[in-house]
Protein backbone atom coordinates (compact mmCIF):
# COMPACT_ATOMS: atom_id res chain seq x y z
CA UNK A 1 0.00 0.00 0.00
CA UNK A 2 1.26 3.64 -1.07
CA UNK A 3 2.19 6.12 1.28
CA UNK A 4 -0.16 8.91 2.02
CA UNK A 5 1.57 12.11 0.53
CA UNK A 6 2.48 14.22 4.62
CA UNK A 7 1.13 17.66 4.10
CA UNK A 8 4.91 18.84 4.30
CA UNK A 9 5.63 16.81 1.41
CA UNK A 10 2.80 18.12 -0.52
CA UNK A 11 4.33 21.74 -0.12
CA UNK A 12 7.41 20.38 -1.98
CA UNK A 13 5.17 19.21 -4.80
CA UNK A 14 3.03 22.81 -5.03
CA UNK A 15 6.40 24.19 -5.02
CA UNK A 16 7.46 21.86 -7.71
CA UNK A 17 4.53 22.96 -9.89
CA UNK A 18 5.13 26.71 -9.24
CA UNK A 19 8.84 26.29 -10.49
CA UNK A 20 7.70 23.84 -13.90
CA UNK A 21 4.69 26.39 -14.79
CA UNK A 22 7.26 29.28 -14.38
CA UNK A 23 9.81 27.63 -16.70
CA UNK A 24 6.93 26.12 -18.97
CA UNK A 25 5.26 29.91 -19.26
CA UNK A 26 8.93 31.50 -19.94
CA UNK A 27 9.77 28.95 -22.68
CA UNK A 28 6.25 29.29 -24.16
CA UNK A 29 6.35 32.75 -24.57
CA UNK A 30 10.10 32.31 -26.15
CA UNK A 31 9.05 29.84 -28.74
CA UNK A 32 5.23 31.50 -29.37
CA UNK A 33 6.37 35.04 -29.25
CA UNK A 34 9.78 35.06 -29.97
CA UNK A 35 10.30 37.49 -26.92
CA UNK A 36 13.62 37.33 -24.91
CA UNK A 37 14.39 35.26 -21.85
CA UNK A 38 13.76 38.48 -19.33
CA UNK A 39 10.82 39.38 -20.94
CA UNK A 40 9.32 36.10 -21.15
CA UNK A 41 9.72 35.36 -17.54
CA UNK A 42 8.83 39.08 -16.48
CA UNK A 43 5.64 38.30 -18.39
CA UNK A 44 4.79 34.93 -17.07
CA UNK A 45 4.97 36.63 -13.39
CA UNK A 46 2.94 39.15 -14.06
CA UNK A 47 0.30 36.36 -15.28
CA UNK A 48 0.30 33.99 -12.99
CA UNK A 49 0.77 36.80 -10.23
CA UNK A 50 -2.30 38.21 -11.87
CA UNK A 51 -1.01 41.46 -10.90
CA UNK A 52 -2.51 43.19 -13.88
CA UNK A 53 0.60 44.90 -15.20
CA UNK A 54 0.86 45.86 -18.61
CA UNK A 55 2.04 43.58 -21.06
CA UNK A 56 5.21 43.48 -22.38
CA UNK A 57 4.61 43.66 -26.09
CA UNK A 58 1.07 43.16 -27.98
CA UNK A 59 0.10 39.71 -28.00
CA UNK A 60 -0.97 37.57 -30.78
CA UNK A 61 -3.81 35.38 -31.42
CA UNK A 62 -1.52 32.44 -30.68
CA UNK A 63 0.21 34.56 -27.39
CA UNK A 64 -3.45 35.48 -26.03
CA UNK A 65 -4.22 31.57 -26.10
CA UNK A 66 -1.18 30.69 -24.66
CA UNK A 67 -1.78 33.20 -21.83
CA UNK A 68 -5.44 31.84 -20.94
CA UNK A 69 -3.40 28.54 -20.53
CA UNK A 70 -1.15 30.02 -18.48
CA UNK A 71 -3.66 31.67 -16.07
CA UNK A 72 -5.56 28.31 -15.82
CA UNK A 73 -2.49 26.32 -15.10
CA UNK A 74 -1.53 29.28 -12.63
CA UNK A 75 -4.16 29.73 -10.76
CA UNK A 76 -4.74 25.84 -10.47
CA UNK A 77 -1.29 25.57 -9.41
CA UNK A 78 -1.50 28.43 -6.77
CA UNK A 79 -5.06 27.40 -5.04
CA UNK A 80 -3.33 24.00 -4.94
CA UNK A 81 0.01 25.15 -2.36
CA UNK A 82 -2.32 27.06 -0.70
CA UNK A 83 -5.23 24.13 0.28
CA UNK A 84 -1.30 22.38 1.06
CA UNK A 85 0.20 25.13 3.07
CA UNK A 86 -3.04 25.69 5.29
CA UNK A 87 -2.81 21.66 6.26
CA UNK A 88 0.32 22.04 6.93
CA UNK A 89 -0.13 24.67 9.42
CA UNK A 90 -3.25 23.49 10.64
CA UNK A 91 -2.54 19.83 11.14
CA UNK A 92 0.07 20.60 13.03
CA UNK A 93 3.26 19.73 11.14
CA UNK A 94 4.32 23.50 11.25
CA UNK A 95 4.34 23.25 14.86
CA UNK A 96 6.43 20.02 15.55
CA UNK A 97 8.78 21.37 12.99
CA UNK A 98 9.29 24.69 15.10
CA UNK A 99 9.19 22.55 18.48
CA UNK A 100 12.03 19.88 17.54
CA UNK A 101 13.60 23.30 16.22
CA UNK A 102 13.45 24.24 19.85
CA UNK A 103 14.45 21.14 21.50
CA UNK A 104 17.50 20.66 19.83
CA UNK A 105 19.10 24.02 20.76
CA UNK A 106 18.17 22.95 24.05
CA UNK A 107 19.80 19.49 23.95
CA UNK A 108 22.77 21.22 22.25
CA UNK A 109 23.14 23.46 25.17
CA UNK A 110 23.36 20.68 27.56
CA UNK A 111 26.40 18.77 29.18
CA UNK A 112 27.04 16.20 32.16
CA UNK A 113 22.91 14.90 31.08
CA UNK A 114 21.65 11.58 30.78
CA UNK A 115 20.48 9.89 27.65
CA UNK A 116 17.71 7.16 27.46
CA UNK A 117 17.49 4.90 24.76
CA UNK A 118 13.87 3.15 24.15
CA UNK A 119 11.31 5.00 26.54
CA UNK A 120 9.02 1.81 26.68
CA UNK A 121 7.40 0.47 29.45
CA UNK A 122 10.95 -0.31 31.21
CA UNK A 123 12.29 3.18 29.93
CA UNK A 124 9.60 4.92 31.53
CA UNK A 125 10.03 3.88 34.92
CA UNK A 126 13.93 4.41 34.53
CA UNK A 127 13.13 7.93 33.00
CA UNK A 128 11.47 8.71 36.11
CA UNK A 129 14.11 7.75 37.91
CA UNK A 130 16.87 9.65 36.47
CA UNK A 131 14.48 12.66 37.00
CA UNK A 132 13.65 12.48 40.05
CA UNK A 133 17.82 12.30 41.12
CA UNK A 134 17.52 15.56 39.25
CA UNK A 135 19.88 14.97 36.36
CA UNK A 136 18.80 16.36 32.65
CA UNK A 137 17.77 13.48 30.63
CA UNK A 138 17.56 13.01 26.96
CA UNK A 139 14.98 10.39 26.15
CA UNK A 140 15.41 8.61 22.36
CA UNK A 141 13.00 6.47 20.80
CA UNK A 142 11.75 5.76 17.15
CA UNK A 143 8.27 5.65 18.12
CA UNK A 144 6.40 8.94 18.84
CA UNK A 145 3.72 7.95 20.69
CA UNK A 146 6.41 6.92 23.38
CA UNK A 147 7.68 10.18 23.76
CA UNK A 148 4.37 11.97 23.75
CA UNK A 149 2.59 9.62 26.50
CA UNK A 150 5.43 10.14 29.05
CA UNK A 151 3.84 12.55 31.52
CA UNK A 152 7.18 14.48 32.58
CA UNK A 153 6.54 18.47 33.46
CA UNK A 154 10.13 18.57 34.32
CA UNK A 155 12.12 21.03 32.66
CA UNK A 156 14.96 18.77 32.41
CA UNK A 157 13.36 16.60 30.02
CA UNK A 158 14.20 16.47 26.70
CA UNK A 159 13.01 14.29 23.73
CA UNK A 160 14.46 12.91 20.11
CA UNK A 161 12.76 11.69 17.76
CA UNK A 162 14.60 8.77 16.16
CA UNK A 163 16.40 5.37 16.36
CA UNK A 164 19.13 5.18 18.63
CA UNK A 165 20.84 2.25 17.03
CA UNK A 166 21.72 5.20 14.07
CA UNK A 167 25.48 6.65 15.32
CA UNK A 168 23.90 10.37 14.52
CA UNK A 169 21.15 9.70 16.56
CA UNK A 170 23.04 9.65 19.46
CA UNK A 171 25.29 11.99 18.64
CA UNK A 172 22.13 14.48 18.08
CA UNK A 173 21.33 13.85 21.72
CA UNK A 174 24.31 15.01 23.13
CA UNK A 175 26.10 11.71 24.23
CA UNK A 176 29.43 13.46 23.44
CA UNK A 177 28.99 15.56 26.40
CA UNK A 178 26.54 13.21 28.22
CA UNK A 179 27.32 12.06 31.66
CA UNK A 180 25.95 8.44 31.53
CA UNK A 181 23.41 6.40 29.05
CA UNK A 182 21.39 3.63 29.61
CA UNK A 183 19.84 1.31 26.78
CA UNK A 184 16.55 0.44 27.42
CA UNK A 185 15.37 -0.94 24.08
CA UNK A 186 13.09 -4.10 24.00
CA UNK A 187 15.82 -6.45 22.54
CA UNK A 188 19.12 -7.44 23.85
CA UNK A 189 20.44 -6.95 19.95
CA UNK A 190 19.57 -4.01 19.95
CA UNK A 191 20.81 -2.84 23.15
CA UNK A 192 24.04 -4.70 22.26
CA UNK A 193 24.46 -2.56 19.11
CA UNK A 194 23.64 0.38 20.69
CA UNK A 195 26.07 -0.16 23.35
CA UNK A 196 28.66 -0.99 21.56
CA UNK A 197 28.07 2.45 19.47
CA UNK A 198 28.09 4.38 22.48
CA UNK A 199 31.71 3.15 23.95
CA UNK A 200 32.71 4.13 20.94
CA UNK A 201 31.58 7.42 20.68
CA UNK A 202 32.21 8.01 24.37
CA UNK A 203 34.72 6.45 26.21
CA UNK A 204 33.88 7.81 29.41
CA UNK A 205 30.69 6.95 29.60
CA UNK A 206 28.99 5.47 32.58
CA UNK A 207 26.13 2.86 30.40
CA UNK A 208 23.96 0.37 31.71
CA UNK A 209 22.50 -1.62 29.41
CA UNK A 210 18.79 -3.71 30.00
CA UNK A 211 19.29 -7.70 29.04
CA UNK A 212 16.38 -9.64 28.61
CA UNK A 213 18.09 -12.98 28.70
CA UNK A 214 20.50 -13.17 32.03
CA UNK A 215 23.26 -15.35 30.45
CA UNK A 216 23.12 -11.98 27.85
CA UNK A 217 24.85 -10.26 30.52
CA UNK A 218 28.06 -10.81 30.25
CA UNK A 219 28.36 -9.83 26.78
CA UNK A 220 26.65 -6.57 27.09
CA UNK A 221 29.58 -6.16 29.97
CA UNK A 222 32.35 -6.97 27.22
CA UNK A 223 30.43 -4.78 24.57
CA UNK A 224 31.22 -1.89 27.23
CA UNK A 225 28.41 -1.81 29.39
CA UNK A 226 29.61 -0.62 32.96
CA UNK A 227 26.30 -2.93 34.07
CA UNK A 228 23.57 -4.98 32.40
CA UNK A 229 20.29 -5.32 34.45
CA UNK A 230 17.44 -7.75 33.51
CA UNK A 231 13.84 -6.51 34.63
CA UNK A 232 12.54 -9.97 34.96
CA UNK A 233 15.04 -10.83 37.69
Amino acid sequence: MAKEATPLKNIYISLFCLFGVLVGGTLGYMIVENWSFSESLYMTIITVSSVGFKEVRELDLKGEWFTITLILFGMGTIVYGITNLTAFVVEGDLRKILRKSRMEKNIDKLKDHFVLAGLGRVGKNIAYEILRMGYPLVAVDSNENNLAEFDSSSPNFFTFLGDATNEKTLEKAGILRAKGFVSALPTDSENLFVVLTARQLNPNLRIIARVNEEENSIKMIRAGADKAVCPAH
